[in-house]
């Protein structure tokens, strides 16, 4: 018997649901556009057309690795943020909405023809710094990050759309980037998960995602990457950052024991105290 896409989407459809996926519709209809390089409308519109058995096969492991919880954009390979597809690996942390906030308020305190001098330490996919150099069409860019796997990401995302505008440099903190350096807009979005609250996240995150780009290092990590932005931000620069609700009170005041003269925290669409801006 000759599986149609219509039917097998619908069989898909229901063993999602059966497996307690959310919103197993759309996530079908995602793994199903993705596989067979179709618009999600192209789904209904060509919903009689028949499958290879290649096809199929296909179709049933993506849907049963969506089935045993694994993320939509690490068996899609990419992410939307901000409008654009971003890929992702197993070495970065998918991109998250919040995240597209943090941008949003930075975009805020800019015009597009400044020329600035930016930095995403941490960076992974690439998303933000990627972004701002979008948005920002002047700016100079510096993606760091620890792991040369999602450095290697950041780079595919950045290459075609970045151009001679951006540099990329592995590095821990700071220890990698030279340093005559000074940047006049310092961004991270860190590992900010400890121990405790790593125990309880979700399994689809604790099994898929970077444990190194989750959980908090070491005790002395913030006190490291306050000190570190302090000495290559510029006079007039901001340190922009994202980071764990819990925590953020203790981190306004050591951003000030550290010597920012201002601190100012920002809630996300949630209500959670989750950004913060600092400036020396």
């Amino acid at each position: 018997m000759v599986n149609t896409l219509g039917d097998l989407l619908k069989k898909s459809e229901d063993f999602l649901r059966r497996k307690g996926i959310e919103k197993p519709r759309a996530e079908a209809q995602i793994l199903f556009a993705h596989a067979l390089k179709l618009q999600r409308y192209q789904l209904i519109t060509e919903d009689a057309k028949p499958l290879t058995e290649s096809e199929v096969a296909t179709l049933r492991e993506l849907i049963k690795q969506k089935s045993l919880g694994t993320p939509t954009a690490y068996l899609t390979g990419t992410k939307n943020f901000f409008g654009r597809d971003f890929a992702v690996s197993q070495y970065t942390l998918i991109p998250r909405p919040e995240t597209e906030e943090l941008v949003s308020w930075i975009l805020s305190k800019y015009s597009k023809d400044e020329a600035l001098s930016i930095l995403d330490l941490g960076t992974g996919t690439g998303c933000i710094g990627i972004t701002l150099g979008l948005e920002l069409v002047n700016s100079q860019i510096t993606l760091s990050d620890i792991s040369e796997g999602a450095l290697e990401t950041a780079r595919e995302n950045a290459e075609t759309s970045l151009g001679n505008r951006v540099e990329y440099i592995v590095s821990d903190l700071f220890e990698g980037i030279p340093s005559s350096k000074k940047f006049s807009l310092i961004v991270s979005n860190p590992p900010y998960i400890p121990a405790e609250e790593y125990s309880v996240l979700s399994a689809s995150v604790k099994e898929h995602e970077p444990k190194t780009a989750l959980l908090i290092p070491e005790p002395a990590f913030f006190e490291k990457l306050f000190s570190g932005t302090k000495k290559y931000l510029s006079e007039t620069g901001n340190f922009f950052l994202e980071t764990n609700p819990s925590l953020i009170e203790s981190q306004i005041a050591l951003l000030k024991k550290i010597g920012f003269a201002e601190v100012e925290m920002r809630r996300d669409y949630s209500d959670r105290q989750h950004f913060l801006r600092a400036r020396l």
